[in-house]
């Protein structure tokens, strides 16, 4: 097992665990939540009468049971406007980071990034949080970022990226804007981005004729004889983090 350790570097905000990263358990969204396992369907047996729902789908419900959310310490408001060219922020309580003189929040100039997009892409704008954040994992180990999954916010996102905590702490998070002209208001406790933990190793890609490889071809048998010799297979008794 391996330690993850966010290390806060403003006093007050250590004490308010509101603000305090938590586990993806723990930020599922409603519409998840309120999803039934299966739903009735027609069949000439009611023992099969059942059809499974994405609440029964192992995929989505790992998504829901590896990382850590990190929220938005403060309210913070956000504005650009592309005709204008300008952008403002504000946030409801200035806490401290690493460095004295770091402000909360700076930019990427679309110089930096944005302009090389494609046309349809929809990012406007990029601000950076300096978060009151610190991370700090095994030797060997990164954190790769990503937006929080299933949220679907028109407004903003975080991209997608790799860190690698075992050298450099910092929790610079960007908010690359989607609307144009509009205040942006992220409220305390927002959830801001999953972070999650990998350990960095080289892998060999293999290509292979799946029914001239035996070893493999045995692991997928193994797997899917036991899988479909029931008429109700495991996937109908599979539980998602929230009962329901």
């Amino acid at each position: 097992m391996s330690d993850v350790t966010f290390g806060f570097t403003d006093s007050w905000l250590y004490e308010d665990e509101s603000v305090h990263p938590i586990h993806i358990s723990k930020v599922i969204p409603d519409w998840f939540k309120n999803a039934s396992n299966n739903v009735s369907i027609d069949h000439n047996f009611k023992y099969l009468a059942k059809k499974r729902t994405v609440k029964s789908c192992s995929s989505f419900m790992n998504v829901f049971d590896n990382g850590y959310v990190i929220v938005a310490p403060c309210d913070i408001l956000l504005k650009y406007d592309s005709k204008k060219k300008s952008y403002a922020w504000e946030v409801s309580y200035e806490w401290e980071t690493m460095f004295t003189e770091q402000e909360n929040i700076s930019v990427h100039s679309n110089d930096q990034m944005v302009k090389y997009l494609p046309n349809h892409a929809k990012d406007k704008f990029v601000f950076k949080l300096n978060l009151p954040l610190t991370i700090f994992t095994d030797k060997g180990y990164s954190i790769m970022q990503q937006t929080v999954p299933f949220t679907y916010n028109k407004d903003w996102y975080v991209p997608y990226g790799i860190f690698d905590t075992d050298k450099i702490h910092e929790v610079n998070i960007q908010i690359i804007v989607t609307t144009d002209n509009k205040e942006i208001l992220i409220e305390k406790g927002t959830p801001l981005a999953l972070y999650i933990p990998i350990k960095k190793e080289h892998h060999q890609l293999n290509i292979t004729k799946i029914k001239e490889n035996k070893v493999l071809l045995n692991r997928f048998k193994k797997y899917y004889v036991s899988l479909n010799s029931k008429f109700k297979n495991t996937a109908f008794n599979l539980r998602s983090t929230v009962n329901g």
